[in-house]
């Protein structure tokens, strides 16, 4: 089975002064309400480009909303299984 996948994005350090910040990440950091906080050390943040981001481990890269880091340097669609189908407050109707 074949996956498609789409390369990582660097997160960018947040040292530089920016005009428009909408999102406090923390410790005195900010991102843009288009961007993501994702930590880039135990003490600073970094702002990813893309709006829900998921944030790697390597505290450089990240991944669009929906995918997962993976060991080769790429993002991979996340195969997660939406547990609300089972758990939803919502009833079907059922013909009588």
């Amino acid at each position: 089975m074949k996956v498609d996948s789409v390369p990582l994005t660097s997160v960018r350090d947040t040292a530089m002064p920016q005009i428009q910040t909408d999102i406090d990440c923390g410790g005195g950091f900010s991102c843009k309400d288009t961007e993501t906080c994702c930590r880039m050390s135990e003490s600073s943040w970094g702002c990813c480009p893309l709006p829900k981001a998921v944030c790697c481990s390597d505290m450089l890269h990240c991944c669009p909303a929906g995918y997962t880091c993976d060991e080769s340097g790429s993002c991979t669609p996340a195969l997660g299984f939406d547990w609300e189908v089972f758990f939803s407050r919502k009833k079907r109707a059922r013909a009588v």
